[in-house]
Formats: C-alpha cells, structure tokens, sequence
C-alpha cells in the first residue's frame, strides 16, 4: 500500500473527526487536507460500480433514503 494514501486517510479522518468533536461543520475538510496531503488520492481509492448522485435542496433526505434502500439489501 502507498505510504501517502495511508497516511492522507489517516490525517483527513483525524481531522473530521476533531472538527466534529469541536461541533464545527465537518462535510469537506477531510478530503481537503487529504487532497493536499497527496494530490492522486481520489485515483487510488476504491469506487462502487454504480454512482447516483441527488443534486438541490429539496427533499434530498428523504430520496437519498429510498434511493439507498434497494442498494443496501443488494450489496451488503
């Protein structure tokens, strides 16, 4: 395994993580300080298949609920 990707995952979770902890909003600043940290992480991690992706602000929740649910029972 790559040092660099080990370790930019290992930085970016403590960091969420801390942020969290400190009640700040936590959504990105993970896979920024991991894309500084090294700049090909997103090339060498693993991805699904199948990528859905729900944009605007309308009922995201509750679509990305029922969006899920067939994926979950299929693929665990």
């Amino acid at each position: 395994m790559n040092l660099m990707k080990i370790l930019s995952i290992i930085i970016s979770k403590a960091v969420h993580n801390i942020v969290k902890l400190l009640k700040g909003s936590s959504s990105h600043i993970g896979g920024v300080i991991a894309l500084k940290i090294d700049k090909n992480i997103l090339s060498k991690l693993q991805k699904p298949e199948v990528i859905i992706t729900v944009t605007g602000t309308n009922r995201k929740d509750n679509c990305n609920k029922s969006c899920n649910r067939p994926f979950r029972t299929t693929y665990k």
